[in-house]
């Protein structure tokens, strides 16, 4: 019998099972050399058919599309969405969390040719983040022919979707969080156009206070010579940032401090009543 010790473990073999473990692993190759012949020989039986799958694929995903649309016009919450030249949501939610949330809190989105900047600012986990990236949703689901989850809903046609969210760091290409915001931002600054929806979250908090308020008034400057749609939030610590501006609106939204009972199985209050 063979004995190894390894600080809290203590593994032993004997002849008879070293010789039972070497039979398996040759039977294991065998099974993956088998396995790796029937694959292949299916692989070309199915090559002359790959067309025909690719059309049921599609077929089958236009299937479920519909079906989400059907389901969406049963719903007495959804709208069907207008299209204008302002971008006007009334008590708008979000389309996941409408479905997951016992408690949803709808806000109002508006934004127009003469009113296209939309500055957003509050404290952490007040849904800054959340309602950037319902607006963007809602404009994708009206665009595709959806209902939306609103009482009263009109979009403007864009032709692109720009999105400047998230503070990760890439280490695959060595880019720090700072690089990776102006890398993203620059491409959006050199494909933006007029008929486009920007979204921007917490630009400049890779860098510095002062760096990163720079960056950011700079960018919407820019960003307001081109009218696009545009949506921004940032960190408090750049707060003065709407002050810069003399024609302003001043909005408030709705937030809702709620605390979510979390039950035995993981589901929420209105999961378990359902």
């Amino acid at each position: 019998m063979k004995i190894s010790k390894n600080r809290n473990t203590i593994n032993f073999s004997t002849a008879d099972l070293l010789r039972l473990n070497d039979r398996a692993q040759e039977a294991t190759k065998e099974i993956y050399v088998m396995t790796n012949v029937v694959v292949n020989e299916l692989i070309k039986d199915l090559r002359s058919n790959i067309g025909c799958l690719y059309k049921l694929a599609e077929c089958v995903s236009m299937l479920d599309m519909l079906h989400s649309f059907a389901k969406s016009c049963t719903l007495s919450s959804y709208v069907r969405p207008e299209f204008t030249d302002t971008l006007a949501v009334k008590q708008s939610r979000h389309p996941i969390l409408d479905i997951i949330s016992f408690n949803l809190v709808p806000n109002n989105i508006f934004a127009s040719r003469e009113s296209n900047f939309i500055l957003i600012t509050g404290p952490n986990m007040s849904g800054k983040t959340t309602y950037l990236k319902q607006v963007a949703l809602l404009q994708i689901m009206a665009q595709v022919g959806s209902f939306v989850p609103a009482v009263y809903a009109s979009f403007r046609v864009t032709s692109q979707i720009f999105s400047r969210v998230g503070s990760d760091d890439d280490i695959s290409s060595n880019s720090s969080t700072f690089m990776l915001e102006m890398r993203e931002l620059s491409y959006v600054l050199q494909n933006v156009s007029s008929n486009c929806l920007v979204i921007v979250d917490e630009l400049g908090r890779g860098t510095s206070n002062e760096e990163g308020f720079g960056i950011c008034h700079a960018v919407c400057e820019h960003l307001l010579t081109t009218k696009v749609s545009l949506l921004c939030s940032y960190l408090s610590v750049f707060k003065s940032l709407s002050s810069l501006y003399a024609c302003q609106q001043r909005g408030y939204a709705i937030v809702q401090k709620a605390l979510r009972d979390c039950m035995s199985d993981g589901s929420t209050p209105r999961q378990r009543e359902a």
